[in-house]
């Protein structure tokens, strides 16, 4: 049986304080396989984004990860030397983040940064770079792709920018595509088109697709597996199917019924009470315990580990326990 594409094993990371450690990602552990989408769905503040930074081993520089393995191709890439993460970063696996502003460099031309990853990971010329580039402009929405690759990022709109980021980061055609709120600041029919190109690339080289976002309907059209995350646990793990069916933890139950939805117009939006806890003040068991409903003594008392439910679901509550 051959690997899956991505393994990550009881992963932790943490930020690396004077006299203490801060644990963000607390045992995280899912596979992506080739050619499938993994959607990550959660809060602000939950540690999606430091998953995906950790993936790509470019964590500030007070943080690291702590324990556990990244297996990409069968390979553990957690503590590999940046020489080899370099050749692996921006060619077979890719990322798009989150602020396109801050992730562009603002010193050199659009242009420049887009012929960057065929010139250095595929050998090209300037000249059939330059050609490539302004094609995969096209392909993302953006006209009159001459211009753009003369602009720098400051002279171009927040979803112009976006677009750029999505361009470069499906320049090498990546075995991995890490997208972090891929379709922030962009109107609903450019939307549409970065989710059709992720397809697209997926038909045509096999990709697998991380897809972090807020927009659940987004993660209910394009994701084979879902992993829920609150408070940097993995909270429930399941096929999307069976996660919008049947959700079994209450975070996840919240987060679907805080939905809109038009047949029920009329009815009082449901929303989950409180705030994701700070890393400083984490309950000492279940770290939803405060937020939920059906918290009992225990919960508050003792941290739940992850059970197997329901054809190999995982859910992290108690009342899942094995009788």
């Amino acid at each position: 049986m051959s690997h899956p594409l991505l393994e990550v094993k009881h992963l932790w990371t943490g930020f690396i304080l004077k006299h203490s450690i801060l644990t963000a990602v607390r045992d995280m552990s899912f596979t992506l396989r080739q050619g499938a989408t993994l959607g990550i769905v959660g809060e602000s503040g939950c540690g999606k984004s430091l998953t995906a930074l950790s993936i790509m081993r470019l964590l500030p520089d007070n943080a690291a990860i702590l324990k556990g393995e990244i297996k990409f191709e069968g390979n553990d890439i957690s503590h590999i030397s940046e020489k080899a993460m370099c050749r692996i970063r921006g060619n077979k696996i890719s990322m798009i983040y989150q602020d396109a502003l801050t992730s562009l460099n603002p010193v050199m031309t659009i242009g420049k940064q887009l012929c960057e990853p065929f010139i250095i990971h595929q050998g090209m010329s300037m000249g059939n770079a330059r050609k490539q580039a302004m094609e995969s402009l096209l392909e993302v929405g953006i006209s009159s792709p001459r211009d753009r690759m003369r602009a720098y990022p400051h002279q171009l709109s927040g979803g112009q920018r976006q677009r750029v980021m999505t361009a470069i980061a499906l320049a090498c055609m990546p075995k991995l595509l890490i997208t972090d709120e891929p379709t922030t600041a962009l109107d609903v029919t450019i939307q549409a088109q970065i989710l059709l190109l992720f397809k697209r690339l997926q038909r045509l080289t096999g990709s697998a697709i991380m897809l972090i976002t807020h927009d659940i309907g987004i993660i209910a059209e394009m994701s084979d597996d879902v992993l829920v995350m609150y408070a940097g646990e993995a909270v429930e793990y399941a096929e999307g199917d069976d996660i919008f069916r049947d959700p079994l933890h209450p975070y996840t139950l919240g987060l679907l019924q805080s939905i809109p939805h038009l047949s029920k117009r009329k009815e009082r939006l449901k929303s989950i009470p409180g705030t994701v806890p700070d890393l400083y003040h984490m309950p000492e068991g279940c770290r939803f315990c405060e937020r939920c409903s059906e918290a009992q003594e225990r919960c508050h008392r003792e941290a739940p580990p992850v059970f197997t439910v329901k054809n190999g679901r995982q859910v992290r509550c108690w009342k899942f326990q094995n009788p």
